[in-house]
């Protein structure tokens, strides 16, 4: 299957996410010399990289004509600097909804969000081959990247403790995960909103938790074009935390999500939600699809009405996205104890509503 996409790194930077080629096997094999020195977490070593020239060609050949497998690369200012790919589990009935993925970065490359995208991108390509799970497996220790993973929505089903032997260090558990993916149907009905309410801690806990919504991810929005730390937003960028929401319209609408994120706000305040003061902190609904707006105004409107005065709630096309640090990502479910401006009672509103249909 073919994949392109050019984005904008943290450092400025642009970065082609493509599909390996023929052409590019001298430099996979030499990022993957490279890639699994650095790194004690990766499957093999170096020494054990037997493949040669020809072998890789024809191997990249054929990812690139396959409808279900991919290899692709991260290029930047021309040189292959990550690698990552998902390949069938088998090609038996029972068992061809599954793909198994993996990846590979160069360590001057790591923080840049190119792991990230890769990752997002080979996503992709297993929902266009209509896989419905994908499965990795990741060295326990290899935090940073199951940070990742779970961002992305992979959850953990189970723990092998010898199933990684290093030359260095032993035996090391490792953590099995899986992804489960959306099906075509689902896919056809996705829509996206970007909202601004304040800290974006509680508001992704708030909205993940109602049926519908297909996954949540924390960031910067609708600032400059460069992709900000959170030092950097907290220092008036111009970045409003927000949260991009990916939902099934036929399964909760674009009107039942902001009316639960008007519940959430205060939309008269001007840059400040609950104790929170900054430009960061302002309130805003940022959408991709002009066909979304009549849709919001109504909303919109309704709740100016109600407030009596003019909204301090922003209503703009999405100018950009760049993801948080993995660290915001899901920061309640991490730590339960965490800050958030959003009362409990709203945290549980969807287990509210459910019990009080039950008793209708």
């Amino acid at each position: 299957m073919e994949y392109r996409r050019t984005i904008r790194l943290k450092d400025g930077r642009e970065c082609v996410i493509r599909n390996g080629t023929a052409p590019d096997a001298q430099a996979v094999l030499d990022n993957f010399v490279l890639t699994h020195g650095q790194s004690d977490f990766l499957t093999s070593y170096p020494d054990e990289c037997s493949f040669t020239l020809e072998q890789e060609e024809k191997y990249l050949q054929g990812k690139s004509q396959s409808p279900f497998e991919v290899e692709l690369l991260a290029e930047v200012e021309g040189r292959v600097v990550a690698t990552a790919g998902i390949d069938r589990v088998g090609r038996y009935d029972k068992v061809r909804h599954r793909a198994s993925f993996g990846i590979s970065v160069d360590q001057l490359f790591w923080g840049l969000g190119i792991g990230r995208a890769l990752t997002a991108a080979c996503i992709e390509c297993a929902e266009t081959a209509g896989y419905l799970q994908i499965e990795l497996e990741a060295v326990a220790a290899n935090e940073r990247a199951i940070g990742l993973y779970r961002s992305l929505g992979f959850v953990e089903y189970g723990r092998n403790p010898k199933g990684f032997r290093s030359r260095r260090s032993g035996w090391q558990p490792i953590v099995l995960m899986y992804l489960e993916l959306k099906d075509r149907q689902e896919r056809t009905n996705m829509k996206t909103i970007y909202l601004a309410g304040g800290c974006f801690w509680g508001t992704q806990k708030f909205f993940e938790q109602f049926e519908g919504v297909l996954s949540t991810e924390v960031g910067y929005a609708n600032g400059p074009d460069t992709a900000p730390s959170y030092e950097d937003v907290c220092r008036s960028s111009g970045h409003a935390e927000t949260v991009r929401v990916d939902y099934d319209e036929a399964r909760i609408s674009l009107t039942q999500l902001l009316d639960y994120y008007f519940l959430t706000i205060d939309p008269l305040s001007v840059n400040r939600q609950g104790g929170d003061v900054g430009l960061q902190y302002r309130t805003g609904i940022y959408y991709t699809e002009p066909s979304q707006l009549d849709e919001i105004r109504a909303v919109y409107e309704r709740e100016a009405e109600k407030a009596g005065a003019p909204l301090a709630v922003e209503l703009l096309p999405l100018k950009n996205f760049f993801p948080a640090e993995e660290y915001h990502q899901f920061y309640l479910d991490k730590n339960p104890g965490g800050y958030c401006h959003i009362p409990p009672r709203l945290l549980a509103l969807a287990g509210e509503e459910k019990a009080n249909r039950s008793q209708a």
